[in-house]
């Protein structure tokens, strides 16, 4: 019973988490627990994507850091995450909301555009060892009368200045290995990567410049103090003159203000057990993320030979492998007929939690003077919050908070948190019928 809630909190122990097996161990760092006093220009709470980006970039620019982990880096969404270096391309669509942020979106949007290449910079400047492949995203099609959609698509992202390559049923046959799709839309920047392993690298890289990482060190509470800030342990405490909260959607209760300022959902992913070379090297040539319109889902096949299927668990049903499992055998089945004498066991699957906005777009709550908290990354965090790493670190460098993407807001209560994710599961299931009826899964 204690596996199923924790399956349906996105809690599930690390071991559990398929990304954690793939990764090198050798690249795998650990940091002592907090103990005693110590002082800081920053604290940072939370060593996920954002707080371990945000320690780094702060090192480069010279800021005092001392980053505070509950658990091991990367234990939250960071470590679940789909490993999907990409923009919002899977939606076809920015989030309407943009238009209101500063200067029309356009700090914003370019942060979209520049996430990939970012993370691609990051991964090879400090070698992070995460298999990282800037493969890009294709969406695909066995419908002819979807490539208009497909066309519409390439238009709209070209036009937010985002290359998008239509490709023909000749094209899309040797970026994915089958003559199952008429068309693709290939986002070529952008990639996938194993996002424990990524976090664990920005982790070493900015220990590495002199930022003072501590995990198994909950914080307890945060109290102002002679116009700085104490940030308290179980072990010790940090004296800092800025906090930056950077749990996202695994919020802790020292931070009570944060704890329903979004609408939590569950995302699963299930991987399964690396195939023969002689196999696995025929599949998806291009290294691309695939998804399929009328499939809410996502796919990919990385270095290792392993295949991960990431969406929405049915409601309620968050603690069951199968199901995942079930239907990207089918998936891949269908796909390649050469897998058909292929056992395609699983050997991991997982859940997260995510931290989502009605508009889906991010926040930055400022808390009180000198406390901030960056949150609600709407499933993109990779891209999201290694940028909201760096402008953060910019901006407080600089005491420069206006040049931020998005305005400083008051965290507010979200209203019946816990039909969201209930709500999206049904839709995502409402998609996947509508996919089947309209024959994408045929």
């Amino acid at each position: 019973m204690r596996d199923r809630r924790l399956y349906r909190t996105g809690c599930i122990g690390l071991e559990h988490v398929g990304w954690v097996r793939a990764a090198d161990a050798a690249a795998i760092r650990r940091y002592p627990r907090l103990q005693g006093a110590l002082s800081a220009d920053v604290a940072v709470i939370g060593g996920g994507l954002l707080g371990t980006s945000l320690a780094l970039h702060l090192r480069e620019r010279g800021v005092g850091v001392v980053l505070l982990e509950a658990g091991d880096i990367g234990f939250g969404a960071s470590g679940r995450n789909a490993g999907h270096v990409a923009t919002h391309v899977e939606g076809m669509r920015l989030p309407a909301g943009i238009r209101r942020l500063p200067e029309g979106g356009a700090r914003y949007l370019d942060l979209v555009r520049s996430g990939p290449a970012v993370v691609d910079e990051l991964v090879r400047r400090f070698g992070i060892a995460c298999n990282y492949t800037p493969s890009g995203h294709i969406v695909l099609t066995n419908r002819t009368g979807d490539i208009p959609h497909l066309e519409e698509g390439q238009r709209y992202w070209e036009s937010q200045g985002i290359a998008m390559e239509l490709l023909d049923a000749a094209a899309t046959e040797a970026a994915t290995g089958s003559s199952r799709f008429v068309a693709g839309l290939r986002q070529r920047s952008g990639g996938r990567i194993n996002s424990y392993a990524y976090t664990h690298g920005l982790a070493a890289a900015a220990a590495g410049l002199g930022a003072r990482v501590f995990t198994h060190s909950a914080v307890t509470g945060v109290q102002r103090r002679d116009n700085r800030w104490s940030v308290s342990t179980d072990g010790g405490s940090v004296l800092a003159g800025q906090v930056v909260a950077c749990t996202n959607a695994y919020v802790t209760e020292a931070i009570p203000r944060m704890t329903r300022a979004f609408y939590p959902g569950i995302p699963g992913v299930v991987s399964f057990k690396p195939l023969p070379a002689s196999v696995a090297d025929a599949l998806v040539p291009s290294g691309a993320t695939l998804s399929q319109l009328g499939v809410p889902a996502a796919v990919q096949k990385d270095v290792t030979g392993r295949f991960y299927f990431a969406s929405i668990p049915a409601p309620g049903r968050a603690d069951r492998a199968e199901p995942f499992a079930r239907a990207l055998r089918n998936w891949l089945r269908k796909t390649f007929p050469r897998l058909d004498g292929e056992a395609l066991e699983v050997e991991a699957y997982w859940t997260g939690r995510t931290a989502n906005t009605l508009d889906g777009l991010p926040r930055i709550h400022d808390i009180a003077p000198g406390f901030l908290a960056p949150i609600a990354c709407n499933g993109l965090g990779i891209t999201t919050c290694t940028q909201f790493g760096r402008v953060l670190a910019e901006a407080i460098h600089r005491d420069r908070y206006d040049e931020l993407p998005t305005r400083l807001t008051a965290p507010a209560r979200y209203p019946l948190r816990f039909l969201y994710d209930p709500a999206v599961s049904v839709m995502v299931q409402g998609m996947a019928l509508r996919g089947r009826l309209r024959g994408a899964l045929d």
